[in-house]
Formats: structure tokens, C-alpha cells, sequence
């Protein structure tokens, strides 16, 4: 049973029971519990002591309506550099001409997705950013008002890193 549970195999419907309810999972269901592990970026930009966060829109598939630090999925042949100036660019429409790896994070998505997720500071770019894909975006200082519990953590770690620049530097991920 748990062999076929676990392989990528067509699945039949499921039926648990618990003391209190009774609920069936489908293929999609199973599937989407078994999803692997994907790289994203996240891009951390600042203005004094304001960061830049986004309001995803409702219809997303992954964390609808959430408040939280921009970023996005790292396609296949993609750096994580390549990826943070595109998603930047995508979400903004701003040209990121210097950035700083922060952090790594991993973060279990609303859909199951099983996030690695690389955080850089974004130093130095080109343009103003406008909202091109979220609900809205806006300047954020208190950290207690993103959504997400990894998010929150990230920032603080930058203010960590920022209190000591010394910490602050190239990193191999």
C-alpha cells in the first residue's frame, strides 16, 4: 500500500475517516502532495527602513491574498541571479543592477509546493517600481503585517545582517 502510495503511478481515490469527518482525496490531491522540491527567488528592496512588500491577487493558485516579499519561481536553466532580475522586472518593471544574497529559506506553500527559497537584498536597480501582477504592492515597516511567518524571519535576518555589515557578503547559497 505504501509503495503504490507513494509512486507516480495513476491513484485510486482515497477514503479517510476520522472521528469527526469523513473526507476522499483524488489523484490531484495525491499528486499534489507528492510535489518535489522547487527553487524561487525572493527580492528584498528598501527604502529607509520601509520595505517593499505585495498583496497577491485572489485568484492565485499559491497563497491567494496574502501580504508578502516579491518573488517567483527559478524556470529550468535559469541562475538564481538570471531569476531575481527577471522576476523583478516581471513584478516591478524595474532593471536590478546590484543585489546581495541574504538568506535561504524553505517554505511549504498553500498548495503543497515545497519552496527552496533564495532571499537577496536588492541594492542598486533602474526605474520605479509600479504593480504589474499583484493585487497591489506598497511600503511595508512592520514586519508583523506579512502574511508569512518565513518572510517575517527573512527580514529580520536582514536587519540582523545589516546591524553587522561585515556579515554581509558574497555567498555560494
Amino acid at each position: 500500500m505504501l509503495k503504490t502510495l507513494f509512486s507516480r503511478e495513476k491513484l485510486p481515490a482515497l477514503t479517510f475517516k476520522s472521528y469527526t469527518r469523513r473526507f476522499t482525496c483524488s489523484d490531484e490531491d495525491i499528486e499534489g502532495m507528492l510535489l518535489e522540491d522547487v527553487d524561487v527567488v525572493v527580492g528584498i528592496i528598501l527604502k529607509g527602513n520601509k520595505f517593499l512588500v505585495e498583496r497577491r491577487r485572489l485568484e492565485e493558485k499559491i497563497d491567494p491574498g496574502i501580504v508578502c516579499l516579491p518573488g517567483g519561481h527559478v524556470k529550468t536553466g535559469e541562475s538564481k541571479e538570471e531569476a531575481l532580475k527577471r522576476e523583478m522586472l516581471e513584478e516591478f518593471g524595474i532593471k536590478v543592477k546590484e543585489f546581495q544574497f541574504v538568506c535561504k529559506n524553505f517554505y511549504i506553500a498553500s498548495n503543497g509546493e515545497r519552496q527552496n527559497a533564495y532571499c537577496f537584498l536588492v541594492k542598486e536597480y533602474e526605474g520605479k517600481p509600479v504593480c504589474k501582477s499583484a493585487q497591489e504592492i506598497f511600503w511595508e515597516d512592520k514586519i508583523e503585517n506579512l502574511s508569512l511567518e518565513v518572510d517575517r524571519k527573512t527580514i529580520m535576518k536582514l536587519r540582523e545582517l545589516m546591524d553587522a555589515p561585515k556579515q554581509l557578503q558574497d555567498h555560494p547559497y
